[in-house]
């Protein structure tokens, strides 16, 4: 059930900006601690380079490029509070397989990634790999990576702010 979070991502154009990316949560409930009873691979995914220790970020894994950063596409959420420029996102995945990690930081708590008025990221964001995006969010492949059965896959992902190409 990942806690009542759905990860929404959505990426788009602006005539003054060739890339917008605009991430947003949507809560159904807020998300309790992990329960132990949690079952699958672990990822853990430890984002670096964070401005402020407000608020907090915001994760999901999609298991294809077919639900890749769409609305209901995570297999797998996260939520972590940011210290000393830091946070430590645990998510246990379904299983073994090819997955793709997206974030935000919402250092408001708003649910929503901040822009300024022609839609550049205020707020961290950042995928798995580092992958950098172009002109919109880059491909399910560059992002994903692969976990073996009983595995526990950590990385570390540098937060973005504002047009990163």
């Amino acid at each position: 059930n990942h806690n009542g979070l759905r990860l929404v991502m959505h990426f788009r154009g602006n005539a003054a900006l060739p890339f917008v990316v605009a991430l947003t949560l949507a809560f159904a409930a807020l998300p309790g601690a992990p329960t132990a009873a949690q079952a699958g691979e672990t990822l853990v995914f430890v984002v670096h380079g964070l401005r402020s220790e407000t608020g907090i970020v915001r994760g999901g894994i999609y298991s294809s490029s077919a639900v890749w950063t769409t609305v209901g596409g995570q297999v797998g959420t996260c939520t972590a509070r940011p210290r000393g420029g830091t946070a430590r996102c645990v998510i246990h995945a379904p299983g073994p397989g090819r997955y793709a990690f997206a974030f935000f930081h919402d250092a408001d708590s708003d649910n929503v990634l901040d822009t300024d008025v022609v839609g550049i990221p205020q707020e961290g964001y950042g995928f798995s790999n580092n992958a950098r995006p172009g002109l919109g969010a880059p491909s399910f492949e560059t992002c994903a990576f692969a976990v073996g059965a009983g595995e526990t896959y950590e990385t570390r992902i540098e937060a973005r702010y504002g047009w990163s190409l």
